[in-house]
């Protein structure tokens, strides 16, 4: 039997073992503004997993003998959170699942790549073009970060760490570590709020209302993205993702 085509770290150690059946390593598409290292874990290090090996999603996909299958089906329930608390991205993913299409339109590489290279598009204007524009003018292309990994996995026990599908197709994996580039690291996708990560996805304004006494409150994430949440360690300007607060604080506070 042929060993897996592979990278396992061991602090700033890695090996590599080859499977013959797929492509010479030479071959393959391998990110290297995305190492297969702890640096691209971030603090995720410190999650005291056992050593992590990098594995090829063919390795972890092995639907057919052609290789994994990037959209398999595209389900909603088809989401399985990994050892991150993510569930902000990933509840995102699960409404966007809701509308196939929708998911595939943030694949700008739509067919799974035999070179192991895949683009995604996320919608954050501030990072496309390094300016300060809201996204209030209206979506431009270049309003889009075109984000390009390898389908390199964090693993253990020679299972994905991080976010899975169970059916087998590996849409989840790809799209949640091209939001881990982008964010700079796994950890950094630790906390943050699901109306940020649907207009990341969609590029359309987000609101959110809360009911109170039957009066609909709304709440506007037009002026947030991504990188206003990995910018601030705390959070918002003080507020701390993944914490909770009364709406009509964190309301008052957004349209100050």
């Amino acid at each position: 039997m042929n060993s897996p085509t592979a990278v396992s770290t061991h602090g700033s150690k890695s090996t590599r073992h080859l499977n013959h059946r797929q492509k010479s390593p030479d071959m393959l598409f391998e990110d290297p503004e995305f190492p297969c290292d702890d640096t691209s874990l971030g603090h995720a290090a410190a999650l005291r997993l056992p050593s992590v090996t990098w594995r090829r999603a063919s390795e972890l996909f092995p639907l057919a003998e052609a290789g994994p299958d990037l959209f398999n089906t595209i389900d909603p329930s088809d989401i399985a959170q990994g050892r991150l608390g993510n569930c902000w991205l990933l509840s995102a993913f699960s409404s966007l699942a809701e509308f196939p299409d929708s998911v595939k339109s943030s694949f700008i590489t739509k067919e799974t790549s035999p070179e192991g290279r895949y683009t995604i598009r996320i919608f954050d204007p501030a990072a496309a073009a390094g300016r300060d524009q809201s996204p209030q003018s209206g979506e431009k292309p270049q309003d889009w970060v075109m984000v390009t990994v390898d389908d390199y996995l964090p693993c253990c026990d020679g299972k994905a760490v991080f976010a899975t599908a169970p059916g087998g197709d590996f849409w989840v994996c790809i799209l949640e570590k091209a939001y881990a580039k982008h964010m700079g690291s796994y950890s950094n996708l630790s906390t943050g709020f699901p109306a940020v990560a649907l207009k990341s996805l969609t590029g359309c304004r987000t609101l959110m209302y809360t009911l109170a006494g039957g009066v609909a409150t709304e709440m506007s994430f037009t002026n947030l993205s991504l990188r206003t949440l990995q910018q601030s360690s705390t959070g918002i300007s003080g507020f701390t993702t993944g914490a909770s607060y009364s709406f009509p604080k964190f309301w008052d506070y957004l349209m100050v």
